[in-house]
């Protein structure tokens, strides 16, 4: 690529691989220049650069950081790179906790449960890990037309179908020993999905199948939806949603034994850098 038109055909040659292969990124390349190509929206003929600011993005795409980067950052719209705030999802962390609880009437620690596995099911949809039939858009049709396409309701799909895809992505771990005697062991001992307030024995002995619940598990997606990207999330929002959650009943707080509030961390930090700087 040593002139503007080679730059040119090479990169319009680029943009016809994306789009044959509906690939959202294309690179030109002669490993000492790289221009990135925007393949996201595939019904665009012309070639849309990448850009860093006012300046074409130039990152080497062997470093898999560098990729990561980009899927995260573009704006597929304006072509651009930015850098959103972080999000804060706490008050909607409150709501779907009690959309699930008034639903199925369970166990607080498994209503967070189920919020902390459809919070994970909306950020794997954002990072486009979930094939595309598996994301939260997917389900984000009117329940009969979603039962002709499918023949079950939403609820059902998501149990079938996404809940076992996101099990294989994180496998259980069998070698796995419980840190406090009655540890409740759900549907994956690593705790990453552990439990599924509509799934639990509690509701189908009481003949609520399944489909019943399809309307508030629509509601708690529509929720996720509609609150927007939750791949960019506050580091804190963990912690946060912890503490707010063992505040809610004595039962609750008990687990609070194995937690340490970010303020104590905070002081302990702060008193380390003061006598580490002293000592230097």
């Amino acid at each position: 690529m040593r002139t503007p038109k080679q730059e040119e055909e090479a990169a319009e040659q680029c943009l016809v691989y994306v789009q044959q292969l509906n690939a959202r990124l294309g690179v030109v390349t002669d490993y000492s220049k790289f221009l990135w190509i925007n393949g996201f929206d595939n019904t665009i003929k012309e070639t849309r650069y990448i850009y860093d600011g006012e300046a074409l993005f130039s990152g080497d795409y062997r470093r898999p950081q560098v990729i990561d980067r980009v899927l995260k950052e573009l704006d597929p719209k304006t072509d651009s790179l930015y850098y959103p705030p972080p999000v804060d999802p706490s008050k909607l962390a409150d709501g779907i906790w009690q959309m699930i609880w008034l639903a199925t009437h369970e166990e607080p620690k498994l209503c967070l449960a189920t919020f902390v596995e459809l919070f994970l099911f909306k950020f794997l949809s954002d990072l486009h890990v979930l094939p595309g039939a598996l994301q939260t858009s997917e389900l984000n049709i009117e329940p009969a037309a979603f039962q002709q396409k499918f023949g079950m309701t939403q609820i059902e799909y998501y149990c079938q179908r996404i809940r076992l895809a996101m099990k294989q992505l994180f496998p259980e771990n069998s070698a796995f020993i419980p840190p406090v005697a009655n540890f409740r062991q759900g549907s994956d001992v690593t705790s990453i999905i552990d439990g599924f307030a509509f799934l639990e024995p509690g509701i189908s002995n009481h003949n609520h199948p399944l489909s019943t619940f399809n309307n508030p598990f629509m509601t708690i997606i529509k929720a996720f939806i509609d609150f927007g990207q939750v791949s960019n999330v506050d580091s804190e929002f963990k912690s946060r949603v912890y503490e707010r959650f063992l505040k809610k009943n004595v039962k609750q707080q008990k687990l609070g034994q194995f937690l340490t509030p970010r303020n104590i961390i905070r002081a302990i930090i702060s008193l380390g850098v003061a006598m580490i700087s002293r000592v230097m």
